[in-house]
Order: structure tokens, then C-alpha cells, then sequence
């Protein structure tokens, strides 16, 4: 079925690994392949076709498997459930595009794969969020505006602008003080003042604005920002 989703399966424990295979397989939800090392056809794995990995100690071996680059860029994010007794030393940069879900030993397989569909549903749902700033549209997950005017060019945001224009979009039209945008974005930093946030400010009116000096999106209003969204 065309919308079933891939999962990867890399597990030491082979029986193991068969049993979540044929679990997954008698499903129709889902759609599990077997890695084997020595069954791959080029360099690296493509890790981009799949939306769930499950694995268990193993997983710190896939690293030799997936290119770096690609990694590091990938924007989209994939869940990965380690089946393990034991934690599993996750504080390497290159798995910040995974999002970790720990399982012990003996698996509830019923609950097993409603958790893998449930949180496949939440992070699907993440990714396709838009919000509508009068031309503009912004993706808060991707990190992306999109003017409807001009839909071939893609404006790319910073984590901090992203921040920024996400909390000013919580709400329609609601004024947002200096202060509540800097304590919401870089929490209580003493070395982060309004001279920082004025600097974001400007660049993302750079970006969004078709004249930057007559904003009409983000606008400056008695000590705080708003977004127009009409």
C-alpha cells in the first residue's frame, strides 16, 4: 500500500527482530525492511525513505551506516525506539534529527504499535502545521515562510527567529512586551538584552518584508511586537 509507512529494523536479538517484522507486516499500517549490513548497495543507507527505526544496542553501529552530511541537513525528523534494559548514550549532535522513545524488555506488542502509530500521527501532524500571516505563510516545524504571492522562493529561518515568530503567533493580532519575548526565547540569560532581540527583529523584517523600513507583518507597537495577520 502506497501509504503505509517504512519502518527499519536493526536489532541484534535476530528472533527478536523477526517476530517485530512479522508483527509490523500483519498490520497493513506499516511497511518494515530488515537491515543487513552486507546486503547494501551503495556507501551509506538512505535514511530519508524511512519515518521509524527500531532498534536496541545496535543503533550506535548505524552511525557507520548514514552520511554524515546528509544527517546533519535532514530536516525532517524520525522517531526511533531502542529496545533495551539499559540507557543508551544519545548525547552524540548527529541524532539531534531522532526522536528517541524507550522500550524495555518483554514487549507489549499490542502497545508496541499503537505507540509507533500514535506519535508517527503527532510528529505528521507537527510537520504539516501552517499559519497564515496575511500573504505569508510560515511553517513552524520546517522553519520556513512561503509568500503566497511568490511560493517558488522559500525564506529559511534561524532557530531563534523561528522562536521569535512562533510565540508572537500563538495569537492574532496580541502585542508581545520585549521582555516576554526574550525571557520566552532565551529564557533567563543575563548576557541576552533588548539589543538582542531588536537585532532578530531586523533581520527577520529583512527577510519578510518587502520593505523592511514599512513593515506590514511584524510590527513595533508601544515597547513590544506584533504580527498582522490581516
Amino acid at each position: 500500500m502506497s501509504n503505509q509507512k517504512n519502518i527499519l529494523l536493526y536489532l541484534d536479538d535476530k528472533d527478536l527482530q523477526k517476530e517485530i517484522y512479522i508483527l509490523l507486516n500483519q498490520t497493513n499500517i506499516f511497511s518494515p525492511v530488515i537491515f543487513e549490513e552486507g546486503h547494501l548497495k551503495n556507501k551509506y543507507l538512505d535514511i530519508e525513505k524511512f519515518e521509524c527505526l527500531i532498534c536496541d544496542s545496535k543503533f550506535i553501529n548505524l552511525l557507520d551506516y548514514l552520511d554524515k552530511d546528509i544527517l546533519i541537513k535532514h530536516e525532517n525528523d524520525i522517531l526511533v525506539y531502542i529496545i533495551s534494559k539499559y540507557q543508551i548514550d544519545l548525547s552524540n549532535d548527529l541524532y539531534s534529527s531522532f526522536i528517541f522513545f524507550h522500550t524495555k524488555l518483554p514487549i507489549q506488542f499490542r502497545d508496541f504499535v499503537i505507540s509507533i502509530e500514535k506519535n508517527l500521527l503527532i510528529l505528521n501532524n507537527k510537520k504539516n502545521k501552517k499559519v497564515f500571516i496575511g500573504d505569508l505563510i510560515f511553517y513552524p516545524y520546517l522553519k520556513k515562510i512561503v509568500n503566497q504571492n511568490n511560493i517558488e522562493k522559500i525564506i529559511k529561518l534561524t532557530d531563534k527567529e523561528n522562536a521569535i515568530i512562533e510565540y508572537l503567533s500563538k495569537e492574532e493580532n496580541i502585542l508581545v512586551s520585549k521582555d516576554v519575548l526574550l525571557k520566552e526565547v532565551w529564557g533567563y540569560n543575563d548576557l541576552v538584552d533588548t539589543h538582542t532581540l531588536e537585532t532578530h527583529i531586523y533581520k527577520i523584517r529583512r527577510k519578510i518584508e518587502k520593505d523592511h523600513k514599512k513593515p506590514k507583518y511584524l510590527m513595533n507597537e508601544e515597547g513590544g511586537y506584533r504580527l498582522k495577520f490581516h
